[in-house]
């Protein structure tokens, strides 16, 4: 495989649990062969919720970050709706919004590295010096007008270069729980969806319950597809615009083919999607599952994805 030129993006259990001398060595190589690394927001979410609980471990993930200036990609529910709906989909405000989280987003690892050294540094105020800080917080500071962004609740001058600045990264760890939360509701709907259709096709047959390959066919049928499909668009609509709901409403696509089509992009996130919901069915499912789901959404743009994580691996390893 000739990765040169390659956009990679790691998953936290890679930052997490690689030694920071195999990690230094490969960016060395990577660096060489012109590889440019990313982590997601979901990634970002995990290991910023993870100092509360284990802070040095954490601390070290946003150190090896730092160390190979990893990127920040954008929201997955994103490349969902731009990929499924175009660009009409994605309201400006949400966008602008986007944009000063990234700010912050790309700003945390160093501010983390720099001047927390233990966990009660997380509620301090710290004062930075914008002539030596990195530029990822400068560019932070030099936003701070138009930033609006409750992540960051003080910046301000104080002397000459210096400013005061907290992070409250509480709200990440808040908006984690949320966020599972709603993805858990997210596949109670599906899983009903499945269990109502499974339950007809078998009063149509006279049975009194379908056996394996009819269910193994009603997840390859084009009607399971776009059931997915819509409840996917239905999801990442409902994360934009801050409600669930049809997805139409945003103009969506209402010719199923042509939904089933775009999928095809995204068909290692559907191989996934689909085995949770098998895994929901058979009791089998885990709550870490709809962060790793999310996970893969940005293969759709060309991204190679590392990770370590064997399970995601064995629920993937049918796609193409």
């Amino acid at each position: 495989m000739n990765l040169e030129g390659a956009r990679l993006y790691f998953d936290k259990n890679v930052i997490y649990s690689v030694s920071k001398r195999t990690w230094h060595e490969f960016w060395q190589l990577a660096r060489e062969a012109d590889i440019r690394g990313y982590y997601s927001p979901i990634a970002f979410i995990e290991i910023t919720s993870g100092l509360f609980k284990k802070f040095e471990d954490h601390r070290l993930c946003f150190e090896k970050i730092k160390m190979a200036d990893l990127d920040i990609l954008e929201y997955s529910e994103l490349v969902i709706v731009r990929h499924l709906l175009g660009s009409k989909g994605i309201p400006e405000k949400i966008i602008k919004e986007e944009k000063n989280n990234y700010r912050v987003f790309k700003s945390t690892p160093d501010y983390i590295s720099t001047y927390c050294q233990k966990r009660n540094d997380l509620n301090k105020v710290m004062v930075v010096n914008r002539n030596t800080c990195s530029k990822n917080i400068r560019e932070l500071i030099d936003n701070q007008r138009m930033l609006k962004s409750s992540l960051i609740i003080v910046v301000q001058a104080i002397e000459g270069p210096r400013y005061k600045l907290k992070f409250d990264l509480s709200i990440i760890r808040d908006f984690r729980q949320r966020y599972e939360e709603r993805w858990q509701n997210v596949m109670e709907t599906m899983h009903n969806i499945v269990i109502a259709d499974l339950t007809q096709r078998a009063i149509k047959s006279g049975k009194a319950k379908l056996d394996r390959q009819s269910v193994i066919d009603f997840f390859k049928s084009d009607s399971f597809t776009a059931a997915f499909a819509e409840a996917v668009l239905d999801r990442a609509v409902g994360f934009i615009y801050g409600t669930e709901g049809p997805f139409r409403r945003v103009g969506g696509v209402g010719n199923q083919k042509e939904l089933i089509t775009k999928l095809r992009k995204f068909e290692v996130f559907y191989e996934f999607y689909k085995n949770m919901i098998i895994a929901e069915l058979t009791g089998g499912s885990q709550k870490n599952d709809h962060n790793d789901l999310h996970q893969l959404v940005y293969l759709a743009d060309g991204f190679y994805f590392i990770t370590n994580e064997k399970r995601l691996r064995r629920m993937i390893a049918s796609s193409s």
